[in-house]
């Protein structure tokens, strides 16, 4: 993951090596890629909460609802996922 919001290939498998950007595909107005669990399994990723996780920590609870909170963009831009831009509520 870089610090302007891209998510990069972790590993090298096939042609595609290691440090590869992902492009992944855009979903409404929000950005998400392909990943694989621990077992193998493809598994669908939102490019900001990932962001705000590496860069912010993991998402707060809320005190009133204890559920997870929201990851918002700072510009209104869903795909601007730098994480100066992203915060929770």
């Amino acid at each position: 993951m870089s610090d302007d919001g891209q998510i990069r290939r972790a590993v090298s498998k096939g042609p595609s090596r290691a440090g590869r950007l992902l492009r992944g595909t855009v979903y409404g107005n929000r950005r998400r890629v392909k990943l694989r669990d621990p077992d193998g399994k493809p598994v669908l990723a939102m490019v900001h909460r990932l962001v705000a996780e590496a860069f912010k920590g993991p998402c707060p609870v809320g005190e009133r609802t204890k559920e997870s909170l929201f990851v918002c963009h700072d510009d209104g831009d869903g795909l601007n996922n730098a994480p100066d831009n992203l915060f929770y509520r």
